[in-house]
């Protein structure tokens, strides 16, 4: 029987944008800050526990080492990926945190919207959309430029999703 439980669309885009693709173990084990092919892994090892604090981005090859039991040598704990990933995320944060950036709220009802923001931005910036609401949702970025950008999004009949738009530039 498999319980495993996939984790929502937000929680596993979350992941990957406080990682950027990046394994925590080969940044603490190797000083590798590179983007990595890879995958999400449950920390506490139960694949039931999708939440956001149980869930690591690693790469193929530390995902298959942190996955497997090796009775020959120690393998990864849980503690240990989860200080990695914890100093991993403060790392990027620290990095990108300092960066210009423009927020907005906004909210979409009930069916399919678009909605374009026009705002003039000095260079083409980077979009991320956060819902706040625990509501069903899509959503897609299209026609991100200097001059603005589109969100289209979906929800279910009679729901409303507040969402939350950071747009920044490169530093």
């Amino acid at each position: 029987m498999n319980n495993r439980k996939k984790p929502t669309s937000e929680v596993e885009t979350q992941v990957l944008i406080k990682s950027r693709r990046r394994c925590c173990l080969c940044w603490a084990l190797e000083g590798n800050q590179n983007e990595r092919l890879g995958q999400i892994a449950h920390v506490d090892r139960n694949p039931s526990n999708s939440d956001f604090e149980n869930l690591a981005y690693l790469c193929l090859e530390h995902h298959a080492r942190y996955d497997s039991r090796a009775s020959q040598s120690k393998g990864f704990t849980e503690t240990e990926v989860k200080t990695y990933r914890d100093e991993l995320y403060r790392l990027i944060a620290q990095k990108y945190d300092s960066r210009p950036f423009y927020s907005l709220d906004g909210w979409c009802r009930s069916g399919t919207r678009t909605v374009t923001f026009t705002v003039a931005f000095p260079a083409t910036p980077h979009v991320l959309v956060s819902p706040i609401s625990k509501k069903p949702c899509t959503y897609a970025l299209s026609e991100i430029s200097t001059t603005g950008f589109t969100v289209n999004f979906r929800t279910e009949q009679h729901e409303e999703v507040a969402f939350n738009w950071l747009a920044f530039l490169d530093g």
